[in-house]
Order: C-alpha cells, then sequence, then structure tokens
C-alpha cells in the first residue's frame, strides 16, 4: 500500500498494532453481509482493523500538541481518513485530541 499524504490538520501513524472486531474477521472471511460498509461496495485490497496503535510520522502544519515520535492509539471506523481522534501516550500523560472530523 502507498503511504498516504496527509492533509493540514492530520497527522501520519507508523501502525505497530491494531485491535480487530467481529465485523473484521467477517470481512477478513469476505461473508456477503460485510462486503458492503454503509450500503457502499468495499474496494480491495482492504486493510483491516480499526483500533491502530503506532508511532507518529509526519505532523500535519496545523496539527498543535502532538510531534513526530509520539506514541498513540486511534478510535476511527472506515477508512483511515475518517479517523476522528487520537489518545497520545507518553511518559507524563495520556491525552484524547481531536485531529480531523469527518
Amino acid at each position: 500500500m502507498p503511504i498516504p499524504r496527509i492533509k493540514r490538520n492530520q497527522v501520519l501513524v507508523q501502525v505497530k498494532g491494531c485491535g480487530i472486531c467481529g465485523t473484521d474477521l467477517h470481512t477478513y472471511d469476505w461473508a456477503p453481509k460485510a462486503r458492503k460498509r454503509r450500503g457502499i461496495p468495499i474496494p480491495l485490497p482492504v486493510i483491516i482493523g480499526h483500533e491502530p496503535a503506532g508511532i507518529v510520522t509526519e505532523v500535519g502544519q496545523d496539527v498543535k500538541n502532538i510531534k513526530i515520535g509520539d506514541r498513540v492509539v486511534a478510535d476511527s471506523w472506515g477508512a483511515v481518513e475518517s479517523a476522528i481522534s487520537v489518545v497520545v501516550v507518553n511518559s507524563t500523560c495520556v491525552s484524547f485530541q481531536k485531529i480531523s472530523a469527518l
């Protein structure tokens, strides 16, 4: 997969691990009910999982309080572009920050 280009209000995360759910397993098995998301066919190839954790490798110019090298986890659903929140994990605190809106 090509590395995505981020927008001014986004961060790029090198994923080190990712949680999967029952829907992800149905997609992996390519069950009929998992071939569409919100009524739209899922394009292949697809990367499953929507609870990634990793390291920030790039920061958009409008993003504040997150820097390259921060360890983060994200809560999103659907495509990477729909990620709406990131939790920054460092040695002193854990903070919840909205990165980009849907």
